[in-house]
């Protein structure tokens, strides 16, 4: 690649200006974790933080904290976490830290983004996941113990028509089954599995098999599931 040579000064200007432009937090720290360099961005929001620790800075502690992103460089590993400042915004960020050789010398460039509003939206999500399976749970138990008690009212119930009572029993026991197979889809969403491709139109003419009702089904329908849909549907 050809380059024009410049002098150091215009080196030095050029890369201050690169780093003004960042839209992201942007220090260069040397092997002491003294911050030499800042960009705008982050001196408006933190101050000139310059000569300062970077730990001292977002935690207000003596030393580095177990998740340094430096100290993970040093240790041959990727430089890159995620970490709450509680000193002076109180917000999550990530972290991306590089090592770059410079002559004999060794510095670190280091770029935080703000993820505040994207980390507390992705823990709000598993709060409600949690508090949407405990609800799924508490209705799962009443409806069976309801279902419970009909099916032993409908086993002493007092009738000359068998196959009426024979019905509601099978249609108490599909409730049941229903449940147990929305319980492991439930499990399954969860979990994170990996997801296949299926076509729902044999399982749905398998399903109507089962209805006294005629049915009309037109194209292919595909869709993303852990397992066949076949296991969570009453067939």
């Amino acid at each position: 690649m050809e380059t024009i040579s410049l002098t150091s000064r215009d080196k030095l200007k050029l890369m201050e200006e690169i780093f003004n432009q960042m839209d992201i937090y942007a220090m260069i720290l040397d092997e002491t974790n003294n911050i030499i360099m800042i960009n705008n961005k982050m001196k408006k929001d933190f101050g000139n933080v310059l000569g300062k620790k970077c730990y001292d800075i977002h935690h207000k502690t003596s030393a580095p904290p177990y998740f340094c992103a430096i100290d993970l460089i040093k240790e041959g590993k990727l430089g890159i976490e995620t970490f709450f400042d509680d000193a002076v915004t109180n917000k999550w960020y990530e972290i991306n830290v590089s090592k770059v050789l410079v002559e004999d010398k060794i510095y670190y460039v280091h770029l935080m983004t703000d993820i505040n509003e994207k980390y507390v939206n992705a823990q709000k999500i598993i709060e409600l996941n949690q508090t949407l399976r405990l609800l799924n749970k508490i209705l799962r138990h009443d409806i069976l113990n309801n279902l419970t008690v009909i099916s032993m009212s409908l086993e002493i119930l007092k009738t000359q028509d068998l196959d009426l009572k024979q019905k509601a029993l099978m249609s108490v026991q599909k409730s049941v089954e229903l449940i147990d197979k929305m319980r492991d889809l439930e499990s399954a969403v969860s979990s994170g599995g990996r997801l296949n491709i299926y076509d729902l139109r044999p399982i749905m003419h398998e399903l109507t098999v089962n209805y006294p009702v005629k049915f009309d089904i037109e194209g292919d329908c595909k869709v993303m599931a852990e397992k066949p849909w076949s296991q969570f549907l009453p067939i």
